[in-house]
């Protein structure tokens, strides 16, 4: 990568200018993945000539958006690093012109990534993730290891993970991927219903009528209401310490 093209990547605001996404949240969380990944640049190239620290680059502030996006971080609270990993992942997907920093020629350091079949860009994997936010810290890295297990809001809210590993090869080689519903969201404002597929083999049935055209058995109705009332009220009773609600329902 020449001069020029270096340039054009560090200074080029076009990318954020959000002429094609509604979301300000999202553009504005990629600026700042764009600021810490300059600053990991420089901090791993000679041009570090003064003690830097990526965590002093503060996420953005929350507080002025009530967009799709703004209220999932708000409702999840989400840290420093489970904000880097979330846009992070959905970078590719957005503007992946904004990794062609990994390209640059100073950065000889292991920070993962791979190329797909049909998409020729960098993908993150594990390792980017502990080259941005860990480095040479063995003890960051086992902390952000955590980011992955199955107790974390992450694999529970099915927002993101790492894809499994090649055989023999490290755990954390696997691509970044966020999930199907996270990326509709940011793109489209709201989660698709999902297509029928060998990974979902069922589809969406519709009909013309309503609740009172069905006929069941008395029980099966109850059993229907209850779920029904579950569904709408489920997050306030298992918030109350004092409700002995059921946390799940067999149907």
């Amino acid at each position: 990568m020449n001069l020029e093209e270096k340039k054009e990547l560090l200074h080029d605001d076009a990318i954020m200018n959000g002429n094609n996404l509604s979301d300000n949240t999202v553009i504005e969380e990629l600026k700042w993945l764009k600021r810490i990944l300059e600053e990991k640049r420089i901090i791993n190239s000679k041009e570090n000539l003064v003690e830097k620290n990526i965590y002093d680059l503060v996420p953005p502030l929350l507080t002025r958006s009530n967009s799709p996006y703004a209220e999932l971080l708000k409702k999840y609270n989400f840290n420093f690093d489970e904000r880097l990993v979330l846009i992070l992942s959905l970078s590719i997907h957005i503007y992946p012109k904004i990794l062609d920093i990994f390209k640059m020629d100073k950065l000889k350091v292991s920070f993962g990534g791979v190329t797909g079949k049909n998409y020729r860009g960098f993908i993150p994997t594990g390792e980017t993730i502990m080259f941005i936010l860990a480095g040479s810290n063995l003890g960051k890295r086992f902390e952000l290891i955590r980011l992955f297990e199955k107790d974390h809001v992450f694999y529970k809210e099915n927002f993101v993970y790492l894809e499994e590993a090649s055989a023999g090869e490290p755990e954390f080689s696997g691509i970044l991927t966020p999930s199907r519903d996270l990326v509709d969201l940011v793109l489209r404002g709201q989660v698709r219903k999902p297509d029928l597929s060998p990974d979902f083999p069922a589809k969406l049935i519709t009909t013309d009528m309503d609740w009172e055209d069905l006929v069941v058995p008395s029980y099966t109705t109850a059993q229907l209401q209850e779920i029904e009332q579950w569904i709408k009220y489920s997050e306030e009773l298992l918030a109350d310490k004092n409700n002995h609600a059921r946390p799940a329902l067999k149907i």
